[in-house]
């Protein structure tokens, strides 16, 4: 599929920042606090494509700007069934701006149905801990693409069953789409955690999420037709997927989305001992954008689940 638009600058930030009140431009990682030692927040993911998994982690500070150093902390993922630990690499995003951010990252097998803690470890002992538990494998979903119209536009759903203990947390359509005069390519991500086309049959044992493309299409069409940013560039529509994911018991209904467990740090809970933030297991599967049938053709199924598009 090929469009020819201008570009619309797109603020995706890869991590988000915390900001907290004050103007004091010093940094002191563990500056006179002693009840909150680090702020912890994401997910970890049990799913097999998962291969690195990012958890953010900082002192708690004052001011609003982060010089790129990393504080000296020691950070460990220890799954509490097997007594396994594994040291986490930190990793400096943004280095030379005003905000820059401290995740740590592994490459560990999550497993699913497992308990793990992560720890934060400053060398003067301060330490903050949280525990999650991932959930188990659920089916793959069924994607379907039919002929019905939510007046004049195409429909398409994604149905989820057979979920027991887990909680269906998010939805999403991925969209990634290349600039064809700096070959760069752009994800564009549609949550259906609080869309009005989010149906929860959960009563019957289904969740279904209607998707109507030509509004999505649309909103990522109609963003790069108003940019100044790739002017008269040429773009390709070069893959669509389908992302969907459940969560353990830590999930919280008061997350908006679960984007905010990176983006942002949520306010008014927190599920981390001598600290803040908030972490969660999920186990995630993607999906072709597209409908399976059985090799008869007699029926549709559930497509293969593949890794995110790069």
């Amino acid at each position: 599929m090929r469009v020819k638009y201008s570009i619309f600058w797109i603020c995706l930030v890869l991590f988000g920042f915390l900001i907290l009140k004050g103007c004091d431009q010093t940094f002191e990682p563990l500056q006179e606090n002693n009840q909150y030692h680090f702020t912890i927040f994401g997910y970890l993911d049990a799913s097999a494509v998962a291969d690195t998994q990012w958890v953010r982690i900082v002192p708690p500070r004052q001011q609003i700007d982060t010089p790129a150093i990393v504080p000296d902390m020691k950070v460990t993922l220890e799954n509490v069934e097997t007594g396994n630990i594994i040291v986490m690499k930190d990793s400096l995003f943004g280095e030379g701006s005003d905000f820059n951010y401290i995740n740590f990252y592994s490459m560990a097998d999550i497993k699913p149905d497992q308990t793990y803690r992560i720890t934060a470890e400053h060398p003067d002992g301060k330490t903050s801990r949280t525990s999650l538990t991932t959930p188990e494998e659920f089916p793959t979903p069924l994607f379907l693409m039919d002929s019905s119209f939510v007046p004049r536009e195409l429909h398409h759903s994604v149905i989820i069953t057979g979920l027991e203990n887990q909680k269906l947390v998010d939805i999403q359509t991925w969209y990634f789409v290349r600039n064809n005069e700096s070959n760069k390519i752009r994800k564009f991500a549609f949550s259906y955690r609080n869309s009005a086309e989010w149906h929860d049959y959960s009563y019957g044992g289904a969740y279904i999420a209607d998707v109507i493309p030509q509004r999505e299409e649309g909103r990522i069409f109609g963003t790069l037709n108003i940019s100044s940013f790739f002017e008269s560039a040429n773009y390709d529509l070069l893959r669509r997927q389908i992302f969907v994911a459940v969560a353990g018991p830590e999930w919280n209904e008061e997350i908006p989305d679960m984007s905010d467990l990176v983006y942002a740090q949520m306010e008014g809970f927190s599920n981390v001992e001598n600290g803040l933030g908030y972490m969660v297991g999920v186990y995630s599967k993607i999906i072709p954008y597209k409908t399976c049938e059985t090799e008869d053709k007699s029926n549709v199924k559930p497509c293969d689940v593949e890794k995110p598009f790069r």
